[in-house]
């Protein structure tokens, strides 16, 4: 067995887009927040106190414990590429625990998908693995021609070693 392998995980832009999406809604809260102590006299307190407070401290809350998830199921997917396998990591605290373990000569075909403009300048795309019965799609990874040329070159490799023997 080679211990011979590179990790892969996916592109940064997609952390930039949960924190940018979590301020994105941080801020009309905040503005809800100084809005409510400007005005607090307009309102009842039964009001203040029983609705409007509640609301948005259950708002920040969710959104920081959305965002912490995020992160953490950001950094949870992990594709390991080595000379016998390929092997799909999706793990995100307790919610989810998936690993695949794609045997190399099971693979068939390797396609990249790059869509957009945006894809091509920051050099990230979808990678997909045909296999006889399944495809499985690897989104949003850094540099996926590099990845395509490493199992591509993998593949004939095991194809050749199969038909010697």
């Amino acid at each position: 067995m080679s211990t011979d392998y590179k990790i892969y995980c996916r592109h940064g832009i997609l952390l930039f887009f949960m924190v940018f999406k979590f301020v994105f809604l941080l801020i009309p809260l905040g503005v809800l927040t100084w809005i409510f102590y400007e005005y607090q006299y307009i309102f009842s307190p039964e009001f203040s106190n029983y609705i409007l407070l509640p609301t948005l401290l259950i708002t920040v809350n969710y959104l920081i414990v959305q965002i912490i998830l995020n992160i953490i199921d950001f950094y949870g997917r992990i594709m390991l590429v080595s000379h016998e396998s390929i092997i799909l990591s999706h793990t995100s605290l307790i919610l989810i625990d998936d690993i695949e373990f794609l045997n190399i000569k099971s693979v068939l075909k390797v396609d990249v998908e790059k869509h957009w403009l945006l894809a091509s300048i920051l050099n990230y795309g979808h990678l997909i693995l045909e296999q006889r019965n399944d495809i499985r799609r690897v989104h949003y990874l850094w540099d996926p021609y590099r990845i395509y040329q490493m199992i591509k070159t993998h593949i004939p490799a095991q194809v050749m070693t199969n038909t010697e023997n």
